[in-house]
C-alpha cells in the first residue's frame, strides 16, 4: 500500500506532474525538466498536494510522501530520494492540510495540531534553538483550523479564530506588534520570530479569522464576516503617490494592512484563497475567480492595463501589476464560461479545477509547468531579459490529457514554486 510505479497503467489512480525536476520533486526517478505531463500510479487516494523550491509532499490523509531536494531534512527523513516514499513519522491522527515552504514543511492535523521539518534558519518551523529538523516537530500553538507556508515564514489560524504567525518578518509579513512579544521569541537584528506569534492586536483585536494564506513576502487572511488583510510587502498589491518609484517609501508600503471588502468579489462568500509569490487568487461560492498583484509572467491571469490611467503607458513599469481584483474567465472553444471548485499557485502560475474536474493552468512556464500548449500559440507571448526569452501564457488554458486515451477527472491540485501536480482519476 502506498507504493508508486510509474508503469502499471491499469490502476485508476493517479498523479501527473511536470515542470522544474532539477531535484527529482516530481518524483518520476530522474532529474529532467518535464515540459509534458508524467504520470505516476498509486493504489490509495491522493488528497493533499504541495510542493516548495525542490521538494514535493502529497498524502493520502492517513500518511505523508515525499521526493526532491533533501538539504535540510524538508523531505522529512535523512535522504535525498526521487521518488515518493512514506515519511517514517506516525502521526496522531489525520492529515488535513500539508504546506511546503521553499525548504521546509508543514503539516496541520485533524486535531488541530501543527507539525513541521526542514529548514529553520528564519524561525519558519516556529521552534527556538534548532537549525533544522529532519523529524517532524510539533508546534507549539492552540489547536489550528488553517495554515499556510511562504517562502520564510507561517501564518495560520486557530479554531478560536485567532491570527499568527512566525519566521522571517524582514517584511513585516507577520504584522504584529513588537509590544506583545517575548524577547526571546524574537531576534530584532534579523527580523525573525521563532515561536508562534499572535497577531491580532494589530488589527484591532476585534475580528475573528478563519482562514489565511501567505506569499513570498507577504500575508493574507479571511475573517469571519468575508473580508480579507493583506500584510507584508504590498510593493504588487497598492498604489503609491510616486508610482512611477517601485522601491520608493519602503517602509510605507510595510506598516500596514490592505482591507478588501466583499464588494469587490460581487458580495459573494469567499471561499478559497491562495497566495503566489506576489500574487493572490480568490475563489468565490459562485465559482468565480479573482486575482491581483503581479502580472510580468501572466500570473494573473486577464488582460493588465491599470497603470496607464496613472502614467500614460502600461509598459513604462516593470514588472506590470494590478492592485485592484479582477475577474479571470475560463471560455471553452465553444465560448461557454466555466465555474471554478479549486485554484492553487506556484511562485509565478496558478492552476485550477473547473466544474467538469478539468484542469487549467496560466502564468510562469520556463520549466514547462503549465504544459505544452501548441494549439492555442495565440495565449502564448514571450518575455524578453537579457539572456533568454522566457515563454508565459497570459489566460487560463485548458489541458487536455486525452493522450492517456481515457476519460479523466482532475480531483486535486497543488504547486511547487516551478512544478505542478494534480491528482486524476482516470475511468468511464
Amino acid at each position: 500500500m502506498g507504493e508508486f510505479n510509474s508503469f502499471y497503467h491499469n490502476l485508476c489512480n493517479h498523479i501527473i506532474l511536470q515542470g522544474a525536476n532539477s531535484h527529482g520533486q516530481l518524483g518520476t526517478g530522474d532529474d529532467k525538466d518535464a515540459y509534458e505531463p508524467k504520470i505516476i500510479n498509486f493504489t490509495d487516494s491522493i488528497a493533499l498536494i504541495s510542493g516548495g523550491g525542490g521538494h514535493s509532499l502529497i498524502s493520502d490523509e492517513n500518511n505523508i510522501f515525499s521526493c526532491g531536494l533533501n538539504s535540510v531534512g524538508q523531505l522529512g527523513r535523512s535522504n535525498d530520494c526521487n521518488h515518493f516514499k512514506i515519511i517514517p513519522y506516525s502521526f496522531a491522527s489525520t492529515v488535513n492540510k500539508v504546506s511546503c515552504g521553499w525548504d521546509f514543511s508543514v503539516a496541520l492535523l485533524s486535531d488541530g495540531s501543527v507539525f513541521s521539518w526542514g529548514s529553520n534558519e528564519y524561525g519558519q518551523l516556529g521552534k527556538e534553538s534548532i537549525n533544522s529538523s529532519i523529524i517532524p516537530v510539533r508546534v507549539d500553538i492552540e489547536p489550528v483550523r488553517s495554515i499556510s507556508a511562504g517562502l520564510r515564514h507561517v501564518v495560520s489560524v486557530t479554531v478560536s479564530g485567532k491570527l499568527y504567525g512566525w519566521g522571517s518578518n524582514r517584511r513585516k509579513q507577520l504584522l504584529f506588534d513588537k509590544m506583545m512579544i517575548k524577547a526571546e521569541d524574537y531576534d530584532e537584528s534579523k527580523q525573525i520570530c521563532y515561536r508562534p506569534t499572535l497577531l491580532n492586536s494589530v488589527f484591532g483585536d476585534t475580528h475573528e479569522w478563519i482562514d489565511c494564506a501567505a506569499g513570498a513576502h507577504h500575508s493574507i487572511a479571511k475573517t469571519r464576516t468575508n473580508k480579507l488583510a493583506l500584510f507584508g510587502d504590498t510593493r504588487f498589491f497598492k498604489l503609491r503617490s510616486e508610482v512611477h518609484g517601485l522601491s520608493s517609501n519602503i517602509e510605507s508600503r510595510l506598516s500596514s494592512p490592505i482591507w478588501y471588502d466583499a464588494e469587490l468579489f460581487d458580495n459573494n462568500e469567499i471561499e478559497q484563497v491562495v497566495c503566489g509569490w506576489s500574487h493572490v487568487l480568490v475563489r468565490t461560492s459562485v465559482g468565480e475567480v479573482y486575482s491581483w498583484g503581479r502580472s510580468d509572467f501572466g500570473q494573473l491571469g486577464r488582460t493588465v492595463n491599470v497603470l496607464s490611467k496613472f502614467i500614460g503607458k502600461s509598459n513604462e513599469i516593470f514588472p506590470n501589476f494590478d492592485v485592484h481584483p479582477g475577474k479571470v474567465h475560463f471560455h471553452l472553444n465553444t465560448g461557454h464560461e466555466v465555474t471554478i471548485k479549486s485554484v492553487a499557485c506556484g511562485s509565478e502560475h496558478s492552476l485550477a479545477i473547473d466544474s467538469n474536474e478539468q484542469l487549467w493552468v496560466w502564468g510562469w512556464n520556463e520549466h514547462g509547468m503549465c504544459g505544452v500548449i501548441t494549439k492555442i500559440a495565440s495565449h502564448i507571448e514571450k518575455h524578453w531579459t537579457e539572456e533568454e526569452v522566457i515563454p508565459y501564457i497570459t489566460q487560463p488554458c485548458r489541458i487536455n490529457f486525452r493522450c492517456f486515451n481515457q476519460n479523466y477527472k482532475v480531483k486535486h491540485i497543488g504547486c511547487g514554486y516551478g512544478h505542478s501536480m494534480a491528482y486524476v482519476e482516470f475511468g468511464s
